[in-house]
């Protein structure tokens, strides 16, 4: 029985790296390829000038927050594994592509290569276009962590918890003209707990969503269908945007953006998938020393 070819888009980090590491993990799938993002905020700017307009935007505390989770964690993977992600991919001969914009020509020639029938975004910041969007037969897939058509738009989580929500979830969707208003193939609510963090609830949500993706792909292996179902989105709900250093202060009146101890924790398990990576390295290391 032939596997589900998936192409696998985000933009690096703890989050995508909860989804990541279940991919790598499933046998009904075969990974074609990673498409990395490296664009924050506008394909327009350096991604050092978007970190600065990014601060200049949200405050200090919360552009930290997103350095924490991405290049921060990436970061500690380095020093922890001596690997980064290349390395890992490189290992399992899966190639790896990264881009401020995916639809580009030259990403369209690594896309159209890893021949995939389904692209598979998660903590992605980049809108696919056609002739690009077109090329899975299975179609473009996108993981949001809300239940749409709540919270579009960027960190929906923060939004939630902002609100005081006692319940979210994930959606997993089809690629549409514009953010977050594809057409719904399976949703999945999450309870918020009282001592959820922002960090420890998206960690939950991505974490929720790879299970559900992965369970739709292995479906598709299983029937054999050549297409899914899925539901519009109902009308309503809004965009939200990048909090703004008010609703920052607002928000950590109710809620912590995160806690020492438990990203301690949650980057461990993160990082578990480069675990053999590093067990490679360091027999190469005995090898040159012999």
């Amino acid at each position: 029985m032939s596997r589900v070819r998936v192409l696998f888009c985000a933009y690096p980090g703890l989050y995508s790296d909860q989804v990541l590491a279940e991919l790598l993990k499933a046998e009904s799938i075969e990974l074609t390829g990673v498409v990395c993002s490296s664009r924050v905020l506008s394909p327009r700017h350096h991604p050092f000038i978007g970190s600065l307009r990014q601060l200049w935007h949200s405050g200090l505390r919360y552009a930290f927050y997103l350095w924490l989770t991405t290049s921060g964690y990436r970061l500690l993977r380095r020093w922890w594994y001596r690997c980064d992600l290349a390395q890992v991919l490189h290992q399992r001969g899966i190639p790896q592509w990264v881009t401020r914009d995916v639809n580009d020509a030259a990403s369209q020639v690594f896309v159209a290569g890893c021949r995939p029938d389904v692209i598979l975004m998660a903590h992605f910041n980049q809108l696919l276009r056609e002739p690009l969007a077109g090329l899975p037969r299975l179609g473009c897939w996108n993981l949001h962590p809300s239940l749409l058509p709540d919270y579009r738009g960027v960190d929906p989580a923060f939004h939630a918890l902002l609100a005081q929500r006692q319940q979210t979830g994930i959606t997993l969707h089809l690629a549409a003209a514009q953010f977050d208003t594809g057409a719904i193939l399976e949703q999945q609510p999450l309870t918020i707990r009282w001592h959820d963090s922002l960090l420890s609830l998206n960690v939950k949500l991505f974490h929720l969503g790879a299970k559900m993706a992965l369970q739709r792909l292995q479906a598709l292996v299983l029937s054999g269908e050549t297409a899914w179902k899925a539901r519009p989105q109902a009308e309503g709900g809004r965009y939200d945007s990048w909090p703004v250093p008010a609703q920052v202060r607002q928000f950590r009146r109710v809620r912590q953006l995160w806690y020492w101890k438990e990203f301690t924790v949650l980057a461990r398990q993160g990082l578990g998938l480069f675990e053999p990576v590093r067990v490679a390295n360091r027999a190469a290391d005995t090898d040159r020393t012999r």
